[in-house]
């Protein structure tokens, strides 16, 4: 499988054929995190699906051994994919699981963003059913008196509305 992955998608257009396989690969051998984390790229990357993509990325990070950084990826990949209750509830786990505390507080940190993050686009929805459009900046918020402050990019990045509603950050 980790030849076909290499080979298949990329080389041949055969992406759909190479998930099969993965597939395949992930129910024999699942203590190996690799088949998740390959249909993560293929449905992330060429199939253009974040969200099956961000539940591959979650089932190799539960798997021992499994890259510390695939937990915050597979957040980040359910807030591209429009999941941000999703990824906050995938962090909880995540947190609660973990015993490096320094891991502890990076994915704490990355669930206070999302959160954040949440909260505001459920404010740029209430915007948007009084106002019949999508406020141009985050500020309109307090002006209509929806917030009274903006949170704080726990990162130091600053917040900002993109296309659709959907809020990121200025922050990596």
């Amino acid at each position: 499988y980790v030849l076909a992955q290499m080979t298949l998608p990329y080389d041949a257009g055969m992406v759909r054929e190479t998930n099969e396989l993965l597939e395949r690969a992930a129910a024999v051998r699942t203590d190996d995190y690799r088949p998740h984390f390959f249909l993560w790229h293929n449905y992330f990357t060429y199939l253009n699906d974040p969200k099956t993509a961000g539940l591959h990325l979650e089932k190799a990070a539960r798997i021992p051994g499994a890259p510390t950084y695939f937990a915050t990826l597979a957040a980040r990949t359910n807030l591209y994919a429009g999941q941000i209750y999703a990824a906050v509830v995938f962090l909880e786990e995540t947190i609660k699981e973990t015993s490096d505390p320094e891991l502890k507080r990076f994915l704490t940190m990355r669930q206070e963003a999302l959160k954040r993050i949440g909260f505001l686009e459920v404010k740029i929805q209430k915007f948007r059913e009084l106002h019949k459009r999508i406020p141009t900046q985050l500020q309109e918020l307090i002006d209509c008196g929806l917030v009274t402050q903006l949170p704080r990019d726990p990162y130091g990045g600053e917040f900002y509305i993109m296309e659709g509603g959907r809020v990121y950050t200025t922050s990596k």
